[in-house]
């Protein structure tokens, strides 16, 4: 075996070091691809519940608002009544029951 066989030898033995670890590194970057396109979903996913949680946050603010205004308004109307100065205007359906329970009471 002369020299030209042992420089071919080591020449295909380096090719193939050269080629296990490019292709090791591509294993590597193909998982680490994975990795983060796995991050990304998720990401996009607390996104979406985060803002479905600030919109829920938004529409309970308005209905406890619309609450309570209703609640003052009937607040208003009990006062009234039991002040006596009850106003012309129709009283809630569920108000004019408990007075006339309560004089049913008596």
């Amino acid at each position: 075996m002369g020299l030209r066989t042992y420089l071919a030898l080591g020449l295909a033995t380096a090719a193939l070091a050269v080629g296990g670890y490019v292709w090791r590194q591509n294993t590597v970057i193909k998982s680490q691809a994975a990795k983060i396109a796995g991050y990304e979903r998720s990401l996009a996913a607390l996104t979406r519940q985060a803002e479905q949680t600030a919109l829920a946050r938004r529409v309970e603010a308005a209905r406890a608002e619309r609450y309570a205004e209703r609640a003052a308004e009937l607040n208003a109307s009990i006062e009234a009544i039991l002040t006596g100065d009850i106003p012309d205007a129709d009283l809630d359906p569920r108000i004019a029951d408990f007075v006339n329970g309560l004089r049913k009471a008596d």
